[in-house]
């Protein structure tokens, strides 16, 4: 009984045990205490973790931008070309300075490869209409006239369709000269009902009075009124019958209308079957042969005979080495440049040049910056895409009076750097803030340069002596809110106010 007993003590203090360790006293409801840890605190904490790493990621989007118009820095050669005469797009007029860029050439600046091209541009002759190719009818090297018969496409198909319209036309217009004889029937039978009506409205009136006097009985004389109502009514019939045979005329014109289009859109397809030249020039490169199928729904890459290009041609007396300049020597030149070019083609010819066009845009794998020289008086031989070297040449200056020239007088290249003023917040003397656009991966911020500047001749603009490179895009018109490294949204580019725009 005693062993028993102590049995029960040690059973009962294991209990006892267990329920101080569970952190209950006897009577106490036994509750999960770590349930709520992990039903409603674990999942808020990754909620609201997820929602942190999104709205970090997204944080650009919410940031504010602030819309800005900007403008390419322009080089120019001191009493070379103004910037008005500078085309915005990177072209400048081939037209203007050729006279004496030679003659007042100067030390070597830089040296660089480059390749002969069309000035300024090839022009492609395509086709106007999809078929198969009959004929070709030039060749590379040719000379063509504007307007010339190049190409022929396979027409028989166009002719039908031509043939089928004309015949829709035709029947049209057979319709309507149907619709035209019924309208004047009707209008001829209107004429005879009026008629009817007016001689038996005059027999009634002139017999109204004999009834009285027994010349006419009642009877006959009310015959004679029914008579006029029905003769009135037909004459109402047929006036409707009219209106609508000429509703009818009026839709047969407009179906005449309407079939003369494809009559149209079919002969303009079978004139589209001889492919013509928009202008005069050499063939650089024919596309396609007889047989060629042409489809301008095509999205391949074979320019020629998917996508409608059947010749490119180009002036030979026209002509530009495109030349990559490294970068470190990008600032040494600018538009009117005189350049020497030389090619392998004729190893003892030398042809002179100028720039004339500067790509705002540098190859950041090469790193250089691409300027067009238009080739002055080419020979017969150079022909595009042939390689060929460049020299540009330091140009001839006019040293001009007053703070501009001297602070250029460094400047041995001649070349200075115009920027719109309206870039500018002109401090105190020769200094002043501009705000160019960085591009920070995909997105566009401002940063602040601290530049010297002096007057310029061309109006809207100022001479940077320091602070600016070449590539720079100066914000015009800065809000005076902007700070460095503020996101921006670029409108587009354009000239500043006074200066003239191309």
């Amino acid at each position: 009984m005693t062993s028993q007993f102590s049995d029960l003590r040690a059973l009962t203090g294991a209990r006892g045990d267990v329920l101080d360790n569970a952190g209950l006293s006897d009577g106490a409801v036994a509750r999960p205490s770590s349930r709520w840890r992990t039903r409603i605190l674990v999942p808020a904490a990754v909620i609201l973790s997820t929602g942190g790493v999104l709205a970090y990621a997204a944080r650009d989007i919410f940031q504010a931008r602030t819309p800005v118009w900007v403008a390419a820095v322009v080089p120019k050669n001191n009493g070379s070309m103004a910037a008005a005469d500078i085309d915005h797009s990177g072209h400048g007029d081939g037209s203007k300075g050729g006279d004496g860029s030679a003659a007042k050439a100067g030390a070597v600046l830089v040296q660089a490869p480059g390749w002969v091209e069309p000035s300024p541009y090839a022009i492609t002759v395509p086709a106007l209409a999809e078929g198969v190719v009959r004929e070709v009818l030039v060749l590379e090297g040719e000379r063509v006239q504007a307007g010339q018969v190049v190409a022929r496409l396979v027409d028989e198909d166009s002719r039908l369709q031509l043939r089928s319209a004309q015949a829709a036309l035709a029947q049209r217009q057979a319709d309507i000269e149907r619709a035209r004889a019924a309208l004047a029937t009707t209008e001829a039978q209107i004429r005879v009902e009026q008629a009817a009506v007016t001689e038996l409205a005059d027999e009634i009136a002139r017999k109204r009075d004999l009834v009285a006097i027994g010349g006419v009985s009642a009877g006959e004389f009310r015959r004679m009124e029914i008579r006029l109502g029905a003769l009135e009514g037909r004459a109402i019939a047929a006036e409707r019958a009219t209106d609508e045979a000429r509703s009818v005329v009026a839709q047969m014109e407009a179906g005449v209308v309407a079939a003369r289009v494809p009559v149209d859109e079919a002969e303009l397809r079978l004139a589209r079957m001889e492919i013509r030249a928009p202008a005069e020039g050499v063939v650089m490169v024919r596309l396609v042969e007889p047989g060629s199928r042409i489809s301008m729904s095509s999205t391949s890459g074979d320019a020629g005979a998917m996508s409608g290009t059947v010749l490119r041609i180009y002036d030979p007396a026209r002509l530009q080495v495109r030349v990559d300049v490294p970068l470190a020597d990008a600032a040494k030149v600018g538009i009117g440049t005189p350049c020497t070019i030389t090619s392998e083609a004729l190893p003892e010819a030398v042809f002179q040049g100028r720039i004339i066009g500067a790509v705002h845009e540098a190859n950041i794998q090469r790193n250089t910056v691409q300027f067009k020289v238009l080739v002055e008086n080419p020979s017969a031989v150079l022909k595009p895409e042939m390689l060929a070297r460049v020299k540009l040449h330091v140009a001839g200056m006019e040293r001009g009076a007053g703070a501009g020239a001297a602070a250029l007088e460094g400047n041995e290249s001649g070349i200075k750097l115009l920027v719109a003023s309206a870039a500018l917040t002109k401090t105190v003397n020769d200094a002043a803030t501009a705000w160019v656009v960085e591009m920070d991966g995909s997105r566009a911020i401002a940063r602040r340069r601290d530049v010297r500047w002096v007057e310029a001749s061309d109006e809207g603009y100022a001479v940077v002596v320091s602070g600016l490179r070449l590539t720079d895009r100066v914000i015009l018109e800065p809000p005076a809110t902007m700070r460095d490294g503020a996101r921006v949204t670029v409108v587009g580019e354009r000239a500043p106010h006074g200066a003239a725009a191309k």
